[in-house]
């Protein structure tokens, strides 16, 4: 703030006023770097981003600096079932897909002494054209609301990244659709309940060379509901049940999730910027993106459960 001097100024205020004149002007970006709030955001060295956080089992948004009064806000997680499910595998810097699909047939086993040792068989198959695909979008916001609602800066973050979360577990629906031929076909047994747990029975020994692992059952919410308005008490099934809008109805998916289904992603981005006239209507774009690639690596160790009476 400039002083000003009045016919009751002290010598002391006079003082102050020739030094402020004496001192040079600092820049806007010194007087920034002295506001510890402003500070700590220079120090992130993601200019362009202002939240970033990678997929594992969870999606989270810190929506860092809104408007134009940066402050860190409480972060809102967004869980996915369908993430707590499959196995997460970071794209790295170069965001390349290292996809393959594999299958093996083992021939372990007992062997008497000076006897031939039997050879187990394993085809592993690259996937050509693996190219993640990005999905994304923007909710457009005027300064004035994005500096004055710290609220509703929140809710934009979470709305977005949870539109994006929504359509990744459309696109892990869809690998599992594409690569259902090769899955092992459970027909339907006499009700639902019947046909899901031995879907879960054959998924236990489904591709035992891929290693141990918990097993879990996808269907859809409206099938879900069918298993459970059945009276039909899962607590002491070996598996885990998981429903998902993502999924159409008549159909469960039923194996080692963790070993058997991928999703390749970078790190989930929330940035802010402008586009068109924004600045001169001093207006803002909040984006939430990420970069994807859903794969069914061993698709023989998945059972395809017919829920179709």
């Amino acid at each position: 703030m400039t002083s000003t001097l009045t016919k009751n100024s002290t010598d002391t205020e006079l003082a102050a006023l020739i030094a402020e004149e004496l001192t040079p002007a600092r820049s806007l970006g010194a007087q920034a770097a002295l506001r510890p709030d402003l500070a700590a955001l220079l120090k992130t060295n993601q200019p362009r981003s202002l939240a970033r956080t990678t997929l594992r089992n969870a999606l989270l948004t810190d929506p860092g600096a809104g408007g134009t009064r940066p402050a860190r806000a409480t972060p809102q997680p967004f869980r996915s079932g369908l993430l707590d499910v499959v196995d997460v595998v970071d794209l790295g810097e170069n965001g390349s897909v290292a996809a393959f699909t594999i299958s093996a047939t083992s021939a372990a086993d007992v062997v008497a002494e000076g006897a031939l040792i039997p050879e187990a068989t394993l085809v592993w198959a690259p996937v050509p054209g693996a190219v993640p695909v990005f999905v994304g979008h923007y909710m457009p916001a005027t300064t004035q609301a994005l500096r004055d609602r710290r609220e509703m800066r929140r809710d934009i973050d979470t709305l977005l990244v949870s539109g994006v979360a929504a359509k990744i577990d459309r696109r892990i629906a869809a690998a599992f659709l594409a690569a259902s031929a090769s899955m092992v076909a459970q027909p339907y047994a006499t009700s639902l309940a019947a046909t899901l747990r031995n879907a879960i029975a054959t998924a236990q020994g489904a591709f035992e060379e891929l290693g141990p692992g918990p097993i879990t059952a996808i269907l859809s919410p409206a099938d879900h509901a069918r298993l459970d308005l059945a009276g039909v008490d899962v607590a002491a099934w070996p598996a885990r049940i998981v429903s998902s809008p993502a999924f159409p109805a008549g159909v469960a998916y039923v194996g080692r999730m963790k070993l058997a289904a991928q999703l390749f992603s970078s790190p989930v981005e929330v940035s802010i910027g402008t586009v068109d006239d924004q600045l001169i209507r001093n207006g803002r774009c909040i984006l939430a993106g990420v970069d994807v690639f859903a794969h069914i690596p061993a698709p023989t160790a998945i059972v395809a459960a017919d829920l179709t009476a």
